[in-house]
């Protein structure tokens, strides 16, 4: 059997692989990879007063209460742009959050430990097409999933449709 592996074609994939483990832009083509990005959060606070809504979300006098209730939690995201042509941009991310629910309270179901929720998710997933001249589009359109802030009033961290 003869071997068709091409030395060529190894080595530009080495090189996007180091590029995108180094952090580094790739372009081939009209197709430019931007730096892979890695970010990171953690809240944390206390909230002095409140009560916990049922499993319906209901909230009541005969629900638990939380008082000076430790509150924190890690996020992290990995989003990969590419930009094609000058003209359509891309990008995508995944995402994670780890937390421990409240109010503590040790379960005997999960042994010694306490019960932690981890959700994960598209952090970004959307594209932009720019129309007319790329540096200075006439018109763009995009699609996708888009942060928005539906309740102006609220002070929430995080509130995306």
């Amino acid at each position: 059997m003869k071997n068709r592996s091409n030395p060529a074609t190894f080595g530009k994939a080495a090189a996007l692989a180091l590029a995108a483990f180094l952090g580094f832009g790739y372009a081939e083509d009209g197709i430019v990879y931007k730096p892979l990005k890695f970010g990171g959060v953690q809240e944390f606070g206390s909230i002095a007063k409140g009560v916990v809504a049922n499993d319906a979300g209901i909230v009541s006098s005969t629900n638990p209460r939380l008082q000076y209730e430790w509150v924190d939690h890690f996020g992290t995201f990995l989003t990969q742009e590419v930009v094609v042509d000058q003209r359509l941009n891309l990008q995508v991310g995944l995402g994670g959050v780890f937390e421990f629910p409240k109010p503590e309270h040790v379960i005997p179901k999960y042994g010694s430990s306490m019960y932690k929720l981890f959700f994960v998710g598209p952090s970004v997933a959307k594209a932009v097409y720019a129309f007319g001249d790329p540096e200075k589009p006439v018109f763009s359109l995009g699609a996708g999933l888009f942060p928005y802030k539906y309740n102006p009033d609220a002070v929430d961290l995080g509130e995306y449709l």
